[in-house]
């Protein structure tokens, strides 16, 4: 009994807490047909006021509404319609690069292509390869006697180059196993000239002048040869020294300390990934590997140094438009992550918005400087890539390859 009296007594004082915490809520109403939502005393109403983080508001609130647009000069009036000189390379094929089947490249019957859509025939050009385009790449494991299948591959590869206008190709460390000695009577019955990488020249006509590629082979190279050779050079007042190098990217950027030169740095090797930066002023450029991807150089001016880059000239309006549309939508997420409970998204995309202010003053700049740059009598240079994988392989050069073209070399390893 005593028990029974306890056990009551508990219920009726739980009873009175629950009622009690009843009566310190508050009902706040919605509109009619909407279930009321009961909320603490004690917690704040949530309206559009104060939700969001605070710090992160602050930030948004920091940024502009959108980027301006900005008045692009007329380029075409001050540097012509039309490059005055172009140059167009490929940094590597690999031998057996013959169709969109190989090695993930373009293929030779897609470069083909390539320069055809490209080429203006009213415009002087030069062909050349930077290296490593004859000789297939091979392991440490395999033995080093080329095979006949390989040698029948390269010769291919310079009728086809030699058809399709190519004037140099330098020797890269894969091509040095099909040996000078085989390599050069084939690739001049192709009109070809082949450059040794350690110390070989090729001298072109740019603009009424003598301009010069030198080959330089990161593992043989003599200091003091390049100074003599640079000093030289400029004493000849060539229009353009190209150095194209087999090594690393730190050798190349190397070289772009030299005084007096070089003017550009064309990189040979199997990089599957293009390159185009810019070290003490010397553009540093590599157009991929098997032939996925074509380096073109466009020159406007008068043909001599100073080199100055204008890397979005004619297509400055595209760039803003793009840089703008990318705000636009960035901003967008960065307000709506403003408002999540955690925002844990906020500092990539506050990170992403960074970088496209970046672009945008980047461009701004460029803009502005140009007129100063265009009639500082500077040669101003374009460089790009055209993308070859997507492009129709030519049909004369299929044809030209015959049953060439068909023979799966690139499942060698």
């Amino acid at each position: 009994m005593k028990f029974f009296q306890i056990l009551m007594s508990f219920l009726l004082l739980a009873s009175t807490s629950c009622s009690k915490k009843k009566t310190e809520e508050t009902e706040i109403k919605k509109p009619h047909g909407a279930k009321p939502t009961v909320y603490s005393k004690n917690a704040m109403e949530v309206t559009p006021e104060n939700r969001g983080n605070p710090e992160l508001k602050a930030i948004v609130a920091s940024l502009p509404e959108n980027l301006a647009v900005f008045e692009m000069p007329d380029v075409s009036s001050k540097l012509g319609k039309v490059p005055g000189f172009e140059l167009f390379f490929v940094s590597s094929g690999h031998n057996a690069v013959m169709n969109s089947k190989c090695d993930g490249g373009g293929g030779i019957a897609h470069l083909a292509t390539g320069l055809k859509e490209n080429i203006k025939k009213e415009v002087p050009h030069l062909l050349f390869a930077t290296g490593d385009t004859l000789g297939r790449r091979r392991s440490k494991r395999e033995p080093l006697p080329v095979t006949k299948e390989e040698e029948k591959a390269a010769e291919n590869i310079l009728k086809v180059l030699g058809k399709l206008g190519f004037k140099a190709i330098f020797m890269g460390e894969s091509d040095l196993h099909l040996g000078g000695n085989w390599i050069r009577p084939r690739a001049k019955a192709a009109g070809i000239q082949i450059i040794s990488a350690s110390g070989g020249t090729f001298e072109f006509e740019m603009m009424g002048k003598k301009a010069i590629l030198a080959g330089l082979a990161e593992s043989k190279f003599d200091r003091s040869s390049w100074e003599k050779n640079l000093k030289k050079w400029r004493t000849e007042k060539r229009p353009l020294i190209g150095a194209v190098v087999s090594g690393s990217i730190k050798f190349a950027k190397d070289l772009t300390t030299f005084a007096g030169g070089p003017d550009f740095v064309f990189i040979s090797g199997s990089r599957s990934s293009t390159i185009s930066r810019q070290f003490n002023n010397v553009p540093v450029i590599h157009a991929g590997s098997s032939f996925q991807f074509l380096g073109r150089v466009q020159f406007f001016g008068k043909g001599h140094s100073p080199f100055a880059g204008l890397e979005s000239i004619g297509n400055w309006s595209a760039k803003l438009n793009k840089i703008r549309d990318d705000y636009t939508r960035t901003l967008s997420v960065l307000k709506k992550q403003m408002m999540h409970p955690t925002g844990k998204k906020f500092k990539y995309f506050h990170r992403r918005i960074k970088l496209i202010l970046s672009d945008y003053d980047r461009l701004k700049k460029e803009v502005q400087d140009s007129e100063k740059l265009l009639s500082s009598g500077a040669t101003v240079y374009h460089p790009f890539f055209v993308y070859l994988r997507d492009k129709t392989p030519d049909t004369d050069v299929l044809k030209l390859l015959g049953k060439a073209a068909e023979i799966p070399q690139c499942t060698q390893k």
